[in-house]
């Protein structure tokens, strides 16, 4: 038991020191600055290139927002608080995988509006039911290593505000779009199809939709002021009647020609509620570059925007980028949900090391379980040879007695029998009466022995003296030890003097 207990202490203060010496040792790293290179697109990044200025706005202006932090399969079966609107804001820290593209493009041809502001976004995440293809087209990326996100003046250096083609849901309110040096355009193509004319061998190539130079920046060269953030600036303005300076239609995409299919020509005609716009539609252009686009799929659309410096916390002030990042997220109404998934968060974590996360909790919980699983192994494991198990003794104390009686008697050693039997009496009698049988003379114990018998004070002691004189070394024979020792039993006898467990009363 005290081994138990000492192992057990000795375990404790091993825990409490390992403690110790951790919260002693820990240094808090310090936190590095954002860099535009490797941003952090989450709404829970308060810094430059996080998002979580965007997010509490629509928190704080009363619009139902949430961080979606499940896997995108849920979004399909998903009944409570199903998103109506899905923002990803790029790059992610978690890959978007092939299933992951599939269920997201399930949920948005089912009627969901996906939202992408990304430079370089997945690219099976831009595509369209209609005859199109999209194509994201980075922009420059010089200086991208030295440039400070939280710095405006480095991060829009030489880059005009935009302003938006035609008014619309995502450009109300909105009079120019301020994006940073490195942004990123949507080539928007139309597919190939086959020539109409069966007798012409020649097939229609396709063609891509490129604005005018000279719309979506205010000016043709770089020369000339920004313009002003002031809402609804674009829509009081009186209609210029120079044509080059009417903004472009959005492309419209042609009609295929009729199929001669059998099974293609019987199918019902569309459903207008479905098809409410046939062409991906470019809200806002920069450089004959489409920087905002808004596409069909299925019944749900897609809508990309080629800047997350936009609605990122170091960018959403410049110009009317809070108003057009609140339309981006409330054009439809609903719940709008924030893909936090593939930022890190969520399914695939532990919530307690999320929650611990940055501090010694961790190392101190690991080490503990080390340890831990250390006693478990080494239990009941020795650490040097086995040690023999002592052998019982087979031998009772009755034996022991009669083979220490035999031994005497063979060797005659009358003298160290009558040691024993005496010494065995005069313990138990001074014992018997209280006093020290050490410091207790002849002549006291045997009175005493005397007066409680009744018996002569002066045979006692003379018997007492014939012992003590045989183990001393005076020579006697067997007979004489044998009647001396029934004297002694005697006396025991008269005294009450028991060799049994029980007292006599």
């Amino acid at each position: 038991m005290k081994q138990r207990l000492f192992i057990v202490l000795a375990l404790l203060v091993l825990g409490l020191l390992m403690v110790g010496l951790n919260a002693v040792s820990y240094v808090q790293k310090v936190r590095e600055p954002d860099k535009e290179m490797t941003p952090i697109r989450s709404t829970y990044h308060p810094g430059a290139t996080g998002t979580k200025a965007f997010y509490t706005l629509l928190a704080e202006t009363g619009r139902e927002v949430t961080r979606w932090q499940r896997p995108p399969a849920e979004l399909l079966t998903e009944t409570r608080q199903q998103p109506a609107t899905l923002v990803m804001i790029g790059p992610f820290r978690r890959e978007v995988s092939e299933d992951d593209a599939s269920m997201i493009l399930s949920w948005v041809s089912s009627g969901g509006r996906l939202v992408i502001i990304d430079r370089e976004p997945p690219k099976q995440l831009l595509t369209t039911s209609l005859g199109w293809t999209l194509e994201a087209k980075p922009g420059a990326d010089a200086g991208i290593l030295s440039v400070d996100p939280a710095n405006p003046a480095q991060m829009t250096a030489a880059t005009p505000a935009y302003r938006p083609n035609l008014p619309s849901l995502l450009t109300r309110g909105v009079n120019a779009i301020q994006p940073s040096r490195f942004a990123s355009a949507a080539e928007v193509t139309r597919a190939p199809v086959a020539a109409i004319d069966a007798e012409s061998d020649e097939s229609y190539e396709g063609e891509t939709y490129e604005a005018p130079a000279n719309t979506g920046t205010g000016s043709d060269s770089n020369s000339g002021p920004t313009p002003e953030p002031t809402p609804f600036d674009f829509y009081t303005a009186e209609p210029d009647n120079d044509a080059n300076s009417a903004p472009p239609p959005p492309p419209v995409a042609a009609e295929s020609p009729p199929s001669e299919s059998p099974e293609q020509s019987d199918e019902p005609p569309p459903d207008d509620a479905k098809t409410w716009f046939t062409a991906p539609f470019v809200h806002v252009t920069a450089s004959g570059r489409a920087f905002v686009v808004d596409f069909p799929y299925g019944e749900g659309e897609i809508v990309y925007v080629g800047d997350p410096y936009v609605v990122a916390n170091g960018g959403i002030t410049a110009a009317d980028n809070a108003q057009f990042a609140v339309n981006l997220a409330t054009a439809r109404g609903g719940l709008i949900a924030f893909n936090e998934y593939h930022h890190g968060y969520g399914s695939g974590n532990n919530r307690v090391f999320e929650y611990f996360a940055g501090t010694p909790v961790i190392a101190i919980l690991l080490q503990l379980t080390v340890l831990g699983l250390f006693v478990v192994y080494s239990r009941s494991r020795r650490f040097a040879r086995p040690v023999p198990a002592p052998d019982p003794d087979r031998l009772s104390k009755l034996e022991y007695v009669g083979a220490m009686a035999e031994l005497q008697q063979r060797t005659k050693a009358f003298d160290l029998a009558m040691e024993n039997i005496y010494g065995d009496f005069r313990r138990r009698a001074a014992r018997h009466f209280g006093v020290d049988n050490t410091t207790t003379s002849r002549k006291e114990l045997a009175a005493m022995i005397a007066e409680r018998t009744g018996r002569d004070a002066g045979d006692v002691g003379t018997l007492m003296q014939k012992c003590e004189d045989i183990f001393h070394g005076e020579p006697t024979d067997k007979r004489e030890l044998l009647k001396l020792a029934g004297s002694l039993r005697e006396l025991e006898e008269a005294m009450r003097l028991s060799r049994s467990s029980r007292r006599r009363i």
